[in-house]
């Protein structure tokens, strides 16, 4: 028997929505991430209004194409700490954020990468959290610096652009921020799509995500 277009695109629609994260662990995940932008706003350095601080997600959870994991597989959540002034190098506010991670959560949830700083917070969930600062601090070029070790354990810089990826991919501007006290502006969480209202592409990833985890 021939299977037609509806059939194969009824069987992917139920597909897809399996592969959506459950709205308990999405609720988790904002949680963390405002209380762990609360902990770094309150930072000495941090706090300090006339430095200029923004945070925003990147990645595949600001993408939408996050999947939910399999079992006991991993899954993370993505962001940047941009700080806006020329005193600081992306070298320096690594330090400074592993510091204070460390303080409130211990050494052993807090991981030191070549290009981020980790924070494990459950068994199969940890987040990413990338210093940066801009290329230009006179412009609107959305292009960052960010800190990288090499496999001599010498640090240098590498440059990326997660915001020009997203609007590329997204074919639209930034999410409103809105300020913590203080002045440490941080881009909301985009609330996780229903599956029928994705874009082609996104639910096109998502799957491909999962054909290549099983």
């Amino acid at each position: 028997m021939a299977i037609n277009d509806q059939t194969i695109n009824k069987y992917l629609n139920i597909l897809g929505e399996e592969l959506t994260i459950p709205g308990t662990v999405e609720k988790s995940v904002r949680s963390k991430y405002k209380e762990v932008c609360n902990i770094l706003n309150a930072h000495p350095v941090f706090e300090n209004e006339k430095i200029g601080i923004e945070v925003y997600a990147q990645g595949s959870y600001r993408l939408q194409t996050i999947i939910k994991p399999i079992e006991q597989e991993e899954f993370d959540l993505d962001f940047v700490i941009q700080v806006n002034h020329s005193n600081f190098s992306p070298k320096q506010i690594y330090d400074i954020l592993f510091s204070a991670l460390v303080k409130a959560y211990g050494h052993e949830n807090v991981k030191q990468k070549k290009r981020c700083v980790r924070l494990i917070v459950a068994k199969n969930f940890y987040m990413d959290i990338i210093p940066a600062i801009p290329l230009n601090y006179n412009s609107d070029n959305t292009i960052i610096l960010i800190p990288d070790k090499n496999d001599l354990n010498k640090w240098g810089l590498t440059p990326s652009n997660p915001r020009q990826y997203i609007r590329w991919y997204r074919g639209q501007g930034f999410r409103k921020a809105h300020y913590l006290d203080g002045d440490m502006k941080v881009e909301p969480l985009p609330s996780i799509t229903d599956y029928k209202d994705l874009p082609v592409l996104t639910k096109v990833i998502r799957l491909l995500k999962r054909q290549r985890d099983v």
